[in-house]
């Protein structure tokens, strides 16, 4: 995983969820093609954007990332759209997004 900023391809503190690498077509837990259904956490407190990922858990773990960076001035507005892509060089591999939950507006109670 890693953050990409103004469409340029050098990965900014790319990291590997678990430490886990090189897993070409293998179903090994922290292999992100292993077939598990994975959750993603992003975050951004004003500072820092904050990534998480768990390997078939809704239990969020320490962040894998945590990116100093002002958004608004990087991106010249304080709105933005989410997005989600992923790279397989000339493999290929199926990703679907099974849940999306923006946070809760400011002050709202969380339930």
């Amino acid at each position: 995983m890693a953050i990409l900023i103004n469409g340029l391809l050098n990965d900014l503190d790319p990291q590997t969820p678990y430490g886990v690498s090189g897993c070409q077509f293998t179903n090994k837990f922290g292999c992100m093609a292993n077939g598990d259904v994975w959750s993603v956490w992003v975050d951004y407190d004003g500072t820092n954007l904050n990534v998480a990922i768990a390997d078939d858990s809704t239990t969020r773990p320490a962040n894998l990332i945590s990116y100093p960076i002002d958004l608004a001035g990087t991106l010249g507005s304080n709105t933005a759209y989410v997005g989600f892509t992923a790279g397989t060089g000339s493999g290929y591999q199926d990703h679907y997004i099974l849940d999306f939950r923006p946070p809760p507006p400011a002050g709202a109670a969380l339930r």
